[in-house]
């Protein structure tokens, strides 16, 4: 359940892109690593965060995903979500349930600045003040 292909990424990686939550839990209850990681360090929670899989997001955490694992640029799944995609609410999620708004990638970016710079303002708003 855990086997990678060429770019080291597992099933959960996939199916967490691909916004399958059924095959996610199943793949978790099977045993499949929450934090895994591709060669470029990206986990599962990046992969459904860079495409906006709230639903799978979800899953991921309240399966023990690592909220602020970095790949190898320093982004988390935070950064990610804020230069990705256009979800408030994702972005929102990730911020309640302990994403560190603090972190700073390699270019010394936070997930705000990044936000910022790609025009996500929205998400800029999210971070700053989380969605009830």
């Amino acid at each position: 359940v855990n086997a990678t292909d060429i770019d080291g990424e597992t099933a959960l990686h996939a199916s967490a892109s691909l916004s399958n939550p059924r095959i996610v839990l199943k793949l978790l209850n099977a045993g499949a690593e929450a934090n895994a990681r591709s060669i470029d360090g990206k986990t599962p929670l990046m992969a459904a965060s860079i495409m906006d899989r709230l639903e799978i997001c979800i899953h991921l955490i309240s399966n023990g995903a690592d909220l602020n694992a970095i790949d190898m640029n320093g982004r988390s799944a935070l950064h990610w979500a804020a230069m990705r995609n256009k979800n408030p609410h994702l972005a929102s999620y990730l911020v309640e349930s302990g994403a560190d708004v603090e972190l700073k990638d390699d270019s010394g970016k936070t997930p705000l600045d990044l936000a910022r710079l790609v025009g996500n303002m929205k998400v800029a708003d999210a971070i700053e003040n989380p969605l009830d």
